[in-house]
């Protein structure tokens, strides 16, 4: 029998009646506890499609990183094999690089100059870490052999080509063969979304591994120089670069906004794998030559520049060979490979010295009659006397602009050189630049000079 069926006899007929007691209390609460999960569990489950029917916030669309090399990499080849004895002089040559011993050899007796200017080009490159991989080599025409070699050293991997000739029974490192190169060449053009200003770059095949270095090394050096000169908007500077494996020293053509720079090989230059490192990187040290002139020229926004001294141009002259000498300290730049220029030679302070710039031009100063600045806002170049360094309008030009960058600082000099491309005097370029009366600045500059 059903333990949940029981008899029950009624009292008053006596008939015993079949009847189903109630479900004990721990039956009553053990179901009403499932009721309640069922419930809790069916209203989770709802909350949880609508999560999940949620649209998810999209993901950014990753950005994709811009290349400054629009061309074929160089893929590294095996190491090659070397005579034993042409190995036993590189390492030779190496260390006494390294020890500033070294000495190049001429098979040419014509080349002396030549010869003179690679010698100049080592020393400037020497260094003082030995280690080394050789990366590719091969044989010329000529009879001659190049090696083409990585220097390890503390700012990066330094890249250069050296030409070897056996004489006698010696191995002796040469000047550049010319027979390396074919004479084939090739034109790569970087537009504004790679390199932020428009390049166009002729070189010989033989050179495409280093050309996106070379121009990156350009685009690198524009942008510090507009960095430190607070270019108002991107100032519009075309550059075409040639590469010219036979010259001997950079040139610098300035035709307007087109500036042509013609270098040597970076082969022969050398350069560092990195443009971010390398303080004695020649070409990071022809771009810094070859772009200030044009950038401080394009930033004070005037038509053409270097054509006159008149409307102010003298000052912006001031204004380049002082970032001139700013560049240089800062980024140690070599003299070998930043001497192009030979604009007015203004007297600038001594990189080293123990005599403050107000001190040194105040000194330079001290016995003149002080021509009226206003009057210098169209003084001919002729007037200043380019080999008249003692010049009285050349000096107080040169100091007006050391004065403006010592006293209110180098964003006040970019404000000032903004301003003179537009103004029609000193006085109007001064307190539309600097925002002060021109009166005002007369006096705190002849304080500066200890002009009472």
């Amino acid at each position: 029998m059903s333990p949940n069926i029981e008899w029950h006899v009624d009292d008053d007929s006596g008939k015993r009646v079949l009847a189903t007691p109630p479900p004990p209390r721990w039956r009553r609460v053990t179901l009403g506890f499932a009721l309640v999960l069922v419930l809790v569990g069916f209203g989770l489950g709802v909350i949880y499609s609508m999560l999940g029917n949620t649209p998810a916030e999209p993901m950014p669309s990753p950005v994709p990183m811009r290349t400054l090399t629009p061309m074929p990499t160089h893929t590294p080849q095996p190491a090659p094999t070397l005579p034993p004895s042409l190995t036993e002089a590189v390492v030779r040559d190496t260390r006494a690089l390294a020890m500033h011993e070294l000495v190049i050899t001429s098979t040419e007796p014509q080349s002396g100059d030549t010869l003179k200017w690679y010698q100049a080009l080592l020393d400037a490159n020497r260094w003082a870490y030995q280690l080394y991989t050789i990366v590719d080599s091969g044989t010329l025409s000529t009879g001659g052999t190049w090696v083409d070699l990585h220097e390890y050293q503390p700012n990066g991997i330094f890249r250069h080509t050296r030409f070897y000739r056996l004489l006698g029974n010696s191995w002796v490192w040469t000047l550049p063969d010319p027979a390396y190169w074919s004479g084939e060449r090739q034109t790569l053009s970087f537009d504004q979304s790679v390199l932020d200003f428009p390049v166009e770059i002729l070189f010989p095949v033989e050179d495409q591994p280093l050309i996106s270095e070379t121009a990156a090394r350009f685009a690198d050096v524009r942008r510090r120089l507009c960095d430190d000169l607070d270019c108002p908007s991107s100032p519009v500077v075309t550059l075409t670069l040639i590469i010219d494996p036979q010259l001997t020293r950079h040139r610098v053509l300035e035709q307007g906004r087109w500036t042509t720079v013609t270098l040597p090989s970076p082969r022969v230059l050398g350069l560092y794998d990195s443009y971010y490192g390398g303080v004695n990187d020649p070409i990071r040290s022809i771009a810094y030559d070859s772009l200030i002139e044009p950038m401080v020229c394009a930033a004070s926004g005037a038509a053409e520049c270097w054509s006159s001294t008149d409307h102010g141009q003298l000052f912006v002259r001031a204004i380049a060979a002082w970032q001139r000498q700013r560049v240089k300290t800062v980024y140690q730049l070599q003299e070998f490979f930043f001497n192009s220029r030979r604009n007015p030679a203004f007297i600038l302070p001594p990189l080293t010295g123990h005599v403050s710039i107000q001190r040194f031009y105040t000194n330079l100063l001290a016995d003149t009659h002080l021509l009226p600045l206003p009057m210098l806002w169209s003084t001919p170049l002729s007037l200043t006397g380019e080999s008249a360094p003692s010049n009285i309008a050349q000096v107080e030009v040169m100091a007006t602009v050391a004065f403006i960058d010592q006293k209110y600082g180098t964003s006040a000099l970019a404000h000032f050189l903004h301003a003179l491309g537009s103004a029609d005097s000193l006085p109007q370029s001064i307190e539309s630049g600097l925002g002060l009366p021109y009166a005002e600045f007369e006096r705190q500059w002849q304080e500066w000079l200890d002009r009472k």
